[in-house]
């Protein structure tokens, strides 16, 4: 017997009662720091989080291969319907988050300390020969930030 047959206690409703008797609990998520809900399982001692969001495409979409991650098709990472989840490479979950306009490029870090502007300019004082320390210099950085720059190590996205 399934859990198809299952039917929702109606006093309790967080319990799921089978025709044979089996109990079965959901189990309440909350949201981690990223806006994933995850779910603590286990017990005496041996508790551990674990995001929904795989145990969804494990169940639906089968066991994770090598080091696969779970890629949202919405890009809503509280949305884990079995349709919006796939597998997929570190790789493909990075292209995602561009494409759903939440890269963390540029300025939309936290902890930038150019802008945009600010990048296209030491730019072309790269390309007008300007030395890399006095342009650093001048924009309150260190030397090896500007080499990043010119080497496109960071800030590529900028020309």
């Amino acid at each position: 017997m399934g859990l198809k047959e299952a039917k929702q206690h109606p006093t309790k409703p967080d319990l799921w009662i089978t025709p044979d008797g089996r109990v079965f609990q959901e189990l309440p998520a909350s949201p981690d720091s990223f806006g994933y809900a995850q779910i603590s399982v286990g017990g005496r001692g041996q508790k551990r989080a674990i995001r929904r969001h795989i145990l969804v495409c494990e169940t639906f979409h089968g066991v994770r291969q090598g080091r696969a991650v779970v890629r949202h098709k919405n890009g809503v990472p509280g949305d884990d319907h079995k349709d919006n989840l796939m597998w997929g490479t570190q790789a493909e979950n990075c292209a995602d988050t561009v494409a759903h306009g939440k890269s963390t490029k540029g300025m939309r870090n936290a902890q930038a300390l150019l802008t945009d502007a600010n990048v296209r300019e030491i730019k072309q004082r790269l390309r007008d020969g300007e030395s890399q320390r006095q342009i650093a210099e001048s924009f309150g950085i260190r030397q090896p930030t500007v080499s990043d720059i010119k080497r496109g190590l960071t800030w590529s996205h900028i020309e």
